[in-house]
């Protein structure tokens, strides 16, 4: 193996690895990338001629291509799975190459280039390089991968707390995801294209977050559960949610704990597993010297049969994936429904 590894690919059609090895500072150990056998795994080539200080790969398995990125020497290297060989160096437009992908359909390859804060776009054939700008700062993007099968290229914009959406088809910026909708400091980026999802994993919020591709818009795959089960019921957006049950809702989705007769909301938890767990938000309701009379009005009402208006409920904003737990605790209603029921006994007397 050649000097300081930095990136690695796979060919499952070849069954070949390939290593990209940066060079030493001094050059003494220049670069290359190594190709294993995967059956025997052993070292089968070393690829010097064409190669200079690799840090990134991009395979596409269906041509038994290999494309390398090349940071200091602003150069992107084809190499010809088939004989181990480089066959062209592109230069043009390229400009600190530091993430690099391929679709696997098109055999387009998509290059993240620091300093010009742009996405060359090479053509598979004739080696044309066209520039899309994305993000607003210089070393903005981090990450970049593509969905083969909807022709979208989806860019990590660390700064701008973005995540660019690129059509192929046209080559054009047709979305950007934004901090808003719940994008901050995207560092990577993982699509599963049987399911249109694109996750992104964000550096500073210590969260991963999903994105519908058919939408690009942030959703959360949460579960809900009340405590104790028959006290209540949860509503997002006005909408009865099932409980106990794996749910994807929209980022910024405005949930709510509403108690059943006989209960307040206590707090939200959110439950980690193995007995972990965090409060998220707290009952934030006042006693004031009326509140046990307006409870008792609230009960009074309700035997009566009038909808009254349930305050002892707490919404917060879904921003992330996970187990969320709406703790709700008994309260004097039952005490002032037996009251006001037996009020109404002696008025009906």
């Amino acid at each position: 193996m050649g000097n300081t590894p930095l990136d690695v690919v796979v060919n499952p059609e070849t069954n070949k690895v390939y290593v990209a090895n940066s060079s030493s500072l001094d050059r003494k150990f220049p670069g290359t990338v190594s190709v294993i056998d995967g059956s025997t795994y052993k070292m089968v080539d070393n690829i010097t001629e064409g190669i200079r200080n690799p840090a990134t790969l991009a395979i596409n398995p269906k041509t038994n291509k290999v494309y390398v990125a090349d940071q200091f020497f602003n150069t992107v290297s084809v190499i010809d799975g088939s004989t181990n060989e480089v066959v062209y160096n592109i230069t043009q437009g390229i400009s600190e190459p530091t993430e690099i992908a391929v679709d696997s359909e098109t055999d387009t390859v998509y290059v993240a280039n620091q300093v010009s804060n742009a996405i060359s776009v090479i053509d598979p054939y004739i080696f044309r390089v066209l520039n899309i700008t994305v993000g607003k700062l210089s070393y903005d993007i981090d990450d970049i991968a593509v969905d083969s099968k909807t022709n979208r290229v989806y860019v990590a914009n660390r700064y701008s707390n973005t995540v660019s959406v690129i059509d192929g088809s046209i080559n054009k910026v047709v979305d950007n995801i934004t901090e808003a909708e719940g994008i901050i400091r995207p560092s990577a980026i993982a699509i599963d294209s049987k399911a249109n999802k694109v996750y992104v994993a964000g550096e500073r919020s210590d969260t991963v977050s999903m994105i519908d591709g058919s939408t690009n818009t942030v959703v959360a795959a949460i579960t809900f559960s009340i405590n104790p089960s028959d006290s209540g019921h949860i509503k997002c957006n006005n909408e009865n949610i099932a409980t106990n049950q794996y749910i994807k809702i929209g980022f910024d989705t405005k949930c709510t704990a509403i108690p059943n007769r006989g209960f307040e909301f206590s707090n939200w938890v959110e439950n980690f597993g193995k007995d972990s767990t965090r409060t998220i938000s707290a009952a934030a309701k006042s006693d004031f010297w009326y509140t046990p009379i307006m409870d008792w009005f609230e009960s009074f009402a309700d035997t009566l049969g009038f909808k009254t208006v349930n305050y002892d409920s707490a919404t917060f904003n879904v921003t992330r994936y996970g187990y969320f737990t709406a703790i709700l605790k008994g309260c004097l209603h039952h005490f002032h429904q037996n009251i006001g029921q037996q009020y109404l006994v002696l008025l009906v007397l």
